[in-house]
């Protein structure tokens, strides 16, 4: 695996996420947020009239100001997923880059049999700020197939995976 190049400047943007997102032509309603003043910020969103408990997609913002960089915070995602694969070989993710912008997007499938679901997860990585202070942000957003539309669902998502990568590095969630 390469190693990831330092990343030295950035436009800092500060985080003030609205109650209602729009992405990939879907409004997302805020239904979850949690903060520590300064020091991180969640927020989660579903469509209308979906249910916390069942949902076919879910977007999450969370802003961290604590003592770490991109490049850390990248390495050690990439090291959790390598744990992950460890344990299930079945595992695979990928990782985009645009280092110009200074944004790392990783995808993968979660394959739930038990529950019967298959969700399928991209997490973007950025440079940001919190009250001022440099921060990373990480959106997330999870697409979500239950029982036997599985097999359509995986095929849909490899079709389109590369427009949804585009949509969320585009996402612009700061003020």
């Amino acid at each position: 695996m390469r190693i990831l190049s330092i990343i030295t400047f950035f436009t800092l943007v500060s985080f003030d996420v609205p109650e209602n997102v729009n992405f990939n032509g879907t409004s997302f309603k805020l239904i979850n947020q949690e903060s520590a003043e300064g020091i991180y910020m969640v927020k989660e969103f579903i469509p209308e009239g979906e249910r916390e408990d069942y949902y076919f997609q879910k977007l999450s913002i969370l802003v961290n100001s604590a003592d770490t960089d991109i490049n850390t915070s990248v390495k050690t995602q990439i090291k959790e997923f390598s744990d992950r694969k460890k344990k299930d070989p079945s595992f695979k993710y990928s990782l985009t880059e645009d280092p110009e912008h200074g944004i790392f997007i990783f995808d993968y499938i979660v394959k739930k049999p038990k529950d019967s679901i298959v969700d399928f997860n991209m997490m973007k990585y950025a440079v940001s700020s919190l009250n001022n202070k440099m921060a990373i942000s990480m959106t997330s957003y999870r697409m979500r197939s239950y029982a036997s539309d599985a097999p359509s669902f995986l095929v849909y998502i490899k079709e389109s995976r590369d427009q949804y990568i585009e949509q969320l590095k585009a996402l612009d969630l700061s003020k």
